[in-house]
């Protein structure tokens, strides 16, 4: 029996402000979720940590190094070899400074905004997850 390698992902919820920066993916037929809004991210290779991995995949993705990073949720999928660590991070950017290295565009917007869009991946199951993690963060500060 042929031994499936467990994946591990990590998610960006890149924060600037109330809005949260998506990336729309690629038109390839042979990717996942062509043509859909995503919140970006990356998986580890070789012997990296979750934050490395993170940071290395933000550096090529968007010419960007967050000057800090919060992991906030962690997924691990029943019947898969996959987990998907997310982390809330402080972005500074403006989409015209952004290095876009995959994805047609990037584009900021507000979670309710984001609801609205034709999503990827688990992007519409995690939206009310992080609305609760703002909302609590918020009234602490």
């Amino acid at each position: 029996m042929k031994k499936t390698k467990k994946i591990i992902g990590c998610t960006w919820i890149l924060l600037k402000g109330a809005e949260i920066l998506m990336m729309l993916r690629d038109k390839k037929p042979n990717i996942p979720y062509p043509d859909s809004w995503v919140f970006p991210g990356g998986t580890l290779e070789g012997r990296e940590t979750v934050r490395q991995a993170c940071i290395r995949e933000l550096k090529e993705e968007l010419g960007y190094t967050p000057p800090s990073m919060e992991e906030i949720l962690v997924i691990h999928y029943p019947n898969s070899k996959t987990e998907e660590h997310f982390f809330l991070i402080p972005f500074n950017l403006e989409e015209e400074q952004i290095k876009l290295g995959e994805g047609q565009k990037v584009k900021f917007f507000t979670l309710d905004e984001i609801e609205n869009l034709c999503l990827g991946f688990w992007c519409r199951e995690v939206i009310p997850i992080v609305k609760r993690y703002l909302l609590k963060k918020a009234k602490k500060e």
